[in-house]
């Protein structure tokens, strides 16, 4: 049967990011133990067991700001213990004031093995324009720290900051490859629905161009330094791709725990089906203490939503949409389901067809969004 994966969302933050777009809550430590004992009630009732495990993955939140007693004690339950010694990859997310000898050292005696380092950008003013509460010196020590160690590691970089020139982009970009990470992720700034907006009230956002231009600078130098581009936001060396996001990005069924959290499974008529906690933290340990079902909702996507969402994800890898795969699920060609739409793509030279694969070529990497929003309109 089809591996899966495990998604656990650890919430809590020291101090919440203003861009922050996720289900972070500051500065709640006390609620950490209730919060395990919720986490371990669900891991119990919902971990597969006739399949093995692919990768896990860690996120938030700030995983990192977890005590580590808890942490190995939350790793070490038994349906825990069992998918860690079976995935090909165990990853978590951290800040760097977190990074120290002694939590890398438990980290890695509980499996894990990769680290996603959220960096965001080495500029101090840069970092106060985000409302980040690390300092450049934090970012440094902690790359030195993983490098000492051994650790696996990819860092996180943020484009498109109020004020960042792209001297100071490439600059970010050429202090994180001194320290050789496995992997780096470019992710333009966007200011969401949970995000502190009145943090960036009155402050002007780069043009186009520039977000444009910032985008092609990261492909130079990473592709340079010889990293590999396998999304349109990701790139890797000697194939270290973060297997999580691989996994989801290819529709491989994952159960996500943890207030929030999203699951998402094909059932035998190849329907996709998804459902996510509740949001929460305090009301997901009440719930869970209660003995009560901890889930907000679920849907069967229907398979023209399915379809469109297969289209969405598929243009932002490298490697594209899989014709045969969407043959297969659509029931005609994708040709046919766009109804030629894209033929003025293929003509500007922004999209090819490829070896059973329709792709965004490098000229339409900065367009992706607007390919998509053509190609599903």
């Amino acid at each position: 049967m089809d591996q899966w994966s495990l998604y656990v969302h650890l919430p809590f933050c020291l101090s919440r990011c203003a861009f922050c777009d996720l289900s972070a809550f500051q500065g709640v430590k006390e609620s950490w133990v209730s919060y395990v004992g919720a986490l371990k009630r669900e891991i119990e009732d919902r971990l597969p067991h006739d399949r093995a495990c692919y990768t896990i993955y860690v996120g938030g939140g700030t995983p990192s700001w977890m005590p580590l007693k808890l942490f190995e004690e939350f790793f070490a339950i038994g349906g825990l213990s069992r998918v860690r010694g079976e995935c090909e990859q165990f990853s978590m997310e951290a800040n760097p004031s977190d990074i120290t000898p002694g939590s890398v050292h438990v980290w890695r005696s509980l499996g894990v093995n990769r680290i996603t380092l959220g960096l965001q950008t080495f500029d101090s003013k840069l970092l106060e324009t985000l409302g980040r509460t690390q300092q450049t010196t934090d970012a440094l020590r902690a790359l030195e720290l993983l490098n000492e160690s051994c650790m696996p590691f990819g860092v996180d970089l943020l484009y498109g900051i109020p004020g960042q020139t792209l001297q100071a982009f490439e600059d970010d970009l050429t202090r994180a490859l001194a320290f050789s990470p496995d992997h780096v992720s470019c992710y333009a700034l966007t200011i969401g629905y949970r995000s502190i907006k009145s943090h960036f009230e009155g402050v002007q956002l780069p043009d186009d161009d520039l977000m444009v231009d910032m985008m092609r600078l990261a492909q130079a130098i990473l592709s340079a330094a010889g990293y590999d581009r396998y999304e349109v936001s990701n790139w890797s060396r000697n194939g270290r791709r973060c297997l999580y996001n691989w996994a989801v990005w290819h529709l491989m069924p994952y159960v996500g725990i943890g207030a929030a959290a999203h699951s998402a499974t094909t059932d035998h008529g190849r329907r996709r089906v998804r459902r996510w906690n509740v949001a929460s933290p305090k009301r997901y340990i009440a719930l869970s203490q209660q003995d009560a079902c901890v889930m907000e909702a679920e849907e069967q996507l229907e398979r023209h939503t399915a379809l469109r969402e297969q289209l969405m994800i598929g243009l932002r890898l490298v490697e594209g949409v899989c014709l045969r795969r969407f043959r297969e699920d659509a029931g005609c060609s994708l040709s046919e389901w766009l109804s030629g739409r894209e033929f003025a793509l293929l003509n500007e030279g922004l999209v090819r067809y490829r070896d059973g694969f329709l792709f965004v070529t490098e000229r339409g990497w900065p367009l992706t969004d607007a390919i998509t929003r053509h190609l599903l309109a």
